[in-house]
């Protein structure tokens, strides 16, 4: 259970950090590809 957890707040760190970026530009969709080679959704 403590991985999922660290799992978890790891990505979801990673997502926090680059929304500022991400929503700056003209396509305000997010892409997680943009984050890290490979990333994607995934719960």
């Amino acid at each position: 259970m403590t991985s999922l957890v660290l799992m978890y707040s790891e990505n979801l760190n990673m997502v926090w950090e680059n929304l500022p970026a991400q929503l700056s530009k003209e396509n305000k969709k997010f892409v997680y590809g943009v984050m890290r080679e490979g990333a994607r959704k995934r719960f």
